[in-house]
């Protein structure tokens, strides 16, 4: 039920994003503002707060702000510049991305199965990228895969440093973003509607949707997780089509079909292999 609540409120990253009428730099500060604000009160419930503080001198907490960094600006910057379709699709192949930098850089065994999805996955980005036309569309899919491949990092340092706090890196992170962005920010003559709309951007995707999904993910096995928030890939796209009328281009829909369901058999699969691991009678 988190992991569900927590992939309805990042499903609404697009929404906030066709709403805002500033800039891509303005919303990359403010959205971090916002999200700091909220995770430090957050913060406040941690329990042992020095300890999790503490944490930030590991190089594993420096790269996790690194990339937090990376990944909010990425982010923001891939919903400005392509659609919000193309973006939902080329982060979907998160968990291949992260499966190959375990191979690669902690020499993880990778099994067969998510080796022929994630390469499935691979031809569903490059249908996708391949028909982004203008320079403009393939700038914000570069983006998406920057995003995506920051996440994975992400993904990979509690492999690294398993007693890694998420909350406190990800509110410096906050604070990083928006110190780095806030002199390229056109802050004067923001209207009120805007200012709530950013301030309710940060408040749910930056901190209420990581609560939420961190929450939740403690309950769930990770191929159950993983399931779930694949209908964040699906919605995000939906809600700005009802709502702007924000139509995916043919290609678009054709890349991510493939994405979604290389996914959706991949979990599936695992998830059933974990089951008759554990009950081996049935």
């Amino acid at each position: 039920m988190f992991v569900l609540a927590a992939t309805l409120a990042w499903s609404a990253s697009g929404v906030y994003m066709r709403l805002l009428s500033v800039d891509v730099s303005t919303t990359i500060a403010l959205r971090a503002l916002f999200g700091a604000l909220f995770l430090g009160l957050a913060c406040l419930l941690l329990p042992n707060r020095r300890d999790q503080w503490r944490a930030l001198a590991h190089p594993a907490g420096f790269a996790l702000v690194l990339c937090q960094v990376t990944g909010q600006a990425c982010f923001v910057g891939a919903m400005y510049y392509t659609s919000i379709a193309n973006v939902m699709f080329i982060g979907a192949t998160l968990p291949f991305v992260a499966a190959l930098l375990a191979r690669l850089l902690l020499r993880e065994p990778l099994k067969r199965s998510t080796m022929v999805s994630g390469l499935v996955c691979l031809f569903g980005v490059t249908v996708i990228v391949v028909s982004s036309g203008s320079v403009g569309l393939r700038v914000g899919d570069i983006l998406a895969f920057g995003l995506t491949l920051s996440y994975a990092v992400i993904g990979l340092l509690p492999k690294i440093k398993p007693d890694l706090p998420i909350l406190p890196p990800v509110l410096v992170g906050c604070l990083v973003t928006f110190a780095l962005f806030l002199p390229m920010a056109s802050v004067g003559g923001i209207s009120r509607f805007d200012w709530g709309v950013l301030a309710l951007f940060g408040a749910t995707n930056s901190c209420l949707a990581l609560v939420l999904y961190l929450s939740g993910a403690k309950l769930l096995s990770a191929d159950e997780a993983a399931l779930l928030s694949t209908a964040d890939v699906v919605l995000a796209p939906t809600w700005v089509w009802l709502m702007f009328s924000e139509r995916p281009a043919p290609a678009t829909l054709v890349g991510g079909a493939i994405i979604v369901v290389a996914i959706v058999l991949h979990a599936v699969l695992q998830w059933r292999r974990s089951d008759i691991s554990t009950n081996p009678a049935v």
